[in-house]
């Protein structure tokens, strides 16, 4: 409430050429007495925000993400941080499948599963489905087969 009033005030000190209506004047008034009853608003808009919460994790502190980040900064130095990320991701979800037990799940979903995306055939090996449908413009130069079709 005190951020919304202090921006109100500023916006209102800022406003010397009287731009802003009349009613939303009042309606500024009105927030910022509201947060600081009796005080000038030129005396709250001289006022600095409060300080922002940190948006970086440092490794000193003692924080989840801290500690966390801690752990596979040392895991990442110990071996296959990979193989280590995956273990904890199956971890993970056996937890939340077993403290949640949630009723909805994709199909085929396992808490083992990777997210690693499945190798795809070449291209080659795969028939033309433009071709299949006498469309393909590519003709010889198609990357996909067209023979034995």
């Amino acid at each position: 409430m005190r951020l919304r009033a202090l921006g109100a005030a500023k916006t209102l000190v800022r406003d010397r050429s009287g731009r802003i209506p009349a009613e939303r004047r009042e309606y500024l008034r009105a927030i910022v007495a509201s947060a600081y009853p009796g005080r000038a608003i030129e005396a709250v808009a001289a006022e600095k925000p409060p300080p922002k919460v940190r948006s970086k994790v440092s490794v000193d502190d003692d924080s989840l993400e801290a500690r966390c980040l801690r752990r596979i900064t040392l895991e990442a130095n110990n071996g296959d941080l990979a193989a280590r990320i995956l273990a904890f991701e199956v971890e993970w979800r056996r937890c939340f499948v077993d403290s949640l037990r949630p009723s909805h799940l994709p199909e085929g979903w396992t808490v083992d599963h990777t997210i690693v995306p499945r190798a795809r055939p070449p291209p080659s090996t795969l028939v033309c489905r433009a071709h299949l449908k006498g469309k393909c413009t590519w003709g010889n130069a198609c990357k996909y087969r067209h023979d034995g079709v």
